[in-house]
């Protein structure tokens, strides 16, 4: 079967199960919409009273089968679990206009206030009845082959990579902010290249010798086995040593816990060929990220606590834990803290470590509220967790004299903010915000004040309430921009930007942000934010297709790679490269837009797997299993070469870095060495 081929039969059962899971969706609102207590009295006996029988029976059945196949100690506890929804449905809450909040951060005093706090938690997810999915964007595919738009410039030689001094240098992470290293499956120290291949289970080591490049040396990794299972996901290279971090999954049987935990390998550099394990570190929760903050790392796992709501007792089986090599300990409440905008029994666990130390401790604390996406400075940790809030209405009388009561499903976004500048990070802030962030690049930190930028959702069921009731559902969607202040507060939006669109990508930069919305034609917003308490939308450019990633390009220009579309339908047609000028703000322009021949490109969900040097005008990227690097100029889009990088490119587990005159595309299967002045492959390294 053609590559092609499988593409489209692969997206069209994609687009068959999005339109199955829409139907279900609209069903699952259609049926089990909570009943407002307001109009029970509203409602006639012959509806009234075969709705209560049939919930009766609904409510036994579930009960019976709970019970049915629960433990003997589990019992009780269930049991105890549906009084509280059924208290939780008679406490709702009041429900709030407010489109940011703020509230302060504390350590627990005790086991039994965090026990008290989770049981609430638990009480609110179920009373308060919430549906939300998140729009994906159709990716269309076209047999034919994609032309390009713009001639290409000539083939002239391409200068070097340099560092700071000016002479040849090596490439780093693609990092979201200057000076933070993030952690990813692929370093360099410009003499050494450190590969964390997920394919083979092993950790490579090469050295960066252009057309001489060779392996070093192999480390096997541990193995997933039936009692667990192993994923090596990142790591960081920091003072002569490898920070390499996996996820092992299991399930603790005598604790009867989710024991998902976070494990990073410690590893000393100083002979390459032999490495040694210096330590082995834990920390409870399946990992998101690490940083590196000058010479400290900080790490961040989420540990849910799932279906085991606390009733007391010894924390083990439901508190977050640590460990170095064999010492291990649960957290003690003093570095436990509650966001209170979160209503999720999930635990944010941050550690911190000193790079520097051989002392075999680190420093950690947890905060029971989720982790969707996180943004780090030299100063500040910024934690967003995705919530979901339903408001329900009371009876309400329309123009007509009618009755009708709304259920209104609002996303919004729980902040928690940690201070970096001590030895152990502490939770200081925590603040909410209306709507939801794409990704780490739509938050931002810049002269005390926290920007972002987001799409707002609000699914809006109204019942009319006069006889037999009837039902309407509509949902609005439109983008928003908050700037917070250094407690979290706000002091400045936007708000009613982009009716039903949604943010496809984001970058701010000093007192300008540009973001990019999408229905059928990409706007590409430029706000000034010069005056964080009056932002001004500068100018708002549209063209077809939209952005998905976007990143600084030099003096006065913005790349974006994402997707042409059709203008009419708004589906997508093909990756394509675009260059903006944003040397006037108020008048942005795209100089060029250029498609390349692929469908696909995963740079949306994993910006590190694009390299970017704008002083050679290299740009390289992964578009469905190939690695592409270009040229790009005010002139036009060059092809330099196109690397085939397996199928595990699809989901980005391919890097391009530059050493000295050499460019290197590392794929799980294979180091691929090309001149950085001409593109000409060098050589080959297989990765067995």
């Amino acid at each position: 079967m053609k590559f092609k081929d499988a593409y489209q039969r692969a997206n069209d059962g994609v687009h068959v199960r999005d339109a199955m899971k829409a139907q279900i969706q609209e069903r699952y609102e259609r049926e089990t919409a909570p009943v407002p207590q307001a109009r029970e009295n509203r409602r006639r006996w012959f509806v009234a009273i075969p709705t209560a029988l049939t919930a009766a029976a609904a409510v036994f059945l579930a009960v019976f089968v709970i019970r049915a196949g629960a433990t003997k100690d589990a019992a009780p506890q269930a049991a105890e679990a549906n009084l509280y929804v059924a208290a939780g449905a008679a406490e709702e809450e009041e429900p709030t206009e407010t489109k940011t909040a703020q509230a302060s951060l504390a350590a627990v005093d005790s086991y039994e206030s965090l026990c008290e706090r989770m049981l609430l938690n638990a009480r609110s997810s179920a009373a308060r009845y919430g549906y939300n999915t998140d729009m994906a964007i159709p990716i269309a595919v076209d047999e034919a082959v994609l032309e390009t738009e713009t001639a290409a410039v000539p083939n002239e030689p391409m200068p070097m990579p340099t560092d700071d001094a000016g002479t040849k240098g090596y490439s780093t992470t693609n990092n979201q902010v200057e000076g933070i290293d993030e952690a990813d499956i692929v370093k360099t120290d410009g003499t050494w290249i450190y590969d964390l291949n997920t394919k083979t289970g092993k950790l490579y080591i090469l050295s960066a010798d252009g057309e001489r490049t060779a392996i070093r040396t192999s480390e096997a990794l541990a193995e997933s086995n039936l009692d667990q299972m192993v994923q090596y996901r990142e790591m960081i290279l920091a003072n002569d040593r490898l920070y390499v971090i996996a996820t092992v999954y299991r399930w603790d049987t005598e604790l009867y816990k989710d024991g998902t935990t976070t494990v990073t390998e410690v590893y000393e550099l100083g002979d390459r060929s032999a490495l040694t394990r210096v330590s082995t570190r834990k920390q409870d929760g399946d990992y998101q990220t690490a940083r590196l903050v000058g010479d400290k790392l900080v790490i961040v796992s989420e540990y849910d606590v799932l279906y085991d709501v606390p009733d007391g007792g010894e924390p083990e089986p439901w508190c977050p834990a640590v460990a170095v090599d064999e010492s291990k300990h649960t957290l003690t409440p003093d570095r436990i803290y509650i966001n209170p905008h979160s209503v999720s029994n999930v635990f944010v666990v941050v550690t911190m470590i000193d790079t520097l130390s051989d002392a075999q401790t680190q420093n950690t604390c947890a905060v029971l509220g989720g982790c969707s996406a996180v943004y780090c400075n030299d100063t500040h940790l910024l934690i967003a967790s995705y919530e979901n809030e339903h408001i329900e209405s009371d009876e309400q009388t329309d123009a007509d004299g009618k009755h009708f009561v709304t259920l209104t499903d609002r996303s919004y976004t729980g902040l928690c903010l940690f201070d970096l500048t001590g030895d152990t990070p502490e939770p200081t802030e925590s603040g909410r915000i209306e709507g939801r962030l794409l990704n780490q690049f739509s938050m931002d930190a810049y002269a005390d004040t926290f920007r972002f930028v987001v799409t707002r959702r609000a699914s809006v069921h109204t019942i009319h309430t006069d006889g037999i009731d009837t039902h309407e559902w509509h949902s609005d969607d439109d983008c928003a921009l908050y700037v917070l202040d250094a407690s979290l507060s706000n002091i400045g939006a936007i708000e009613g930007l982009a009716e039903n669109e949604i943010v496809q990508s984001a970058r701010f930069m000093g007192d300008v942000v540009y973001f990019v919305t999408f229905r059928q034609t990409d706007p590409l917003f430029a706000v000034d934010l010069s005056d964080p308490a009056h932002p001004q939308i500068l100018s708002e450019l549209k063209i077809s297709g939209f952005s998905a990633y976007l990143h600084p390009f030099g003096d006065g220009r913005l790349l974006g790679i994402g997707y042409e579309a059709d203008e009419k339908t708004g589906w997508t047609e093909g990756v394509k490269v675009s260059l903006y000028d944003i040397s006037d703000p108020k008048n942005v322009r795209e100089i060029l837009r250029q498609s390349i021949q692929a469908d696909y490109t995963n740079v949306a969900q994993n910006h590190k797997a694009v390299y970017v040097d704008a002083a050679s005008g290299t740009v390289a990227f992964p578009a469905e299993n190939r690695y592409f690097v270009c040229r790009v100029r005010d002139t036009g889009v060059e092809l330099l070469g196109v690397v085939d990088a397996g199928d595990f490119a699809w989901d980005g587990a391919v890097r391009g870095l530059s050493v000295g005159d050499a460019f290197y595309v590392i794929s799980p299967d294979a180091v691929t060495v090309l001149s950085f002045e001409t593109m000409k492959q060098l050589a080959t390294v297989p990765l067995n």
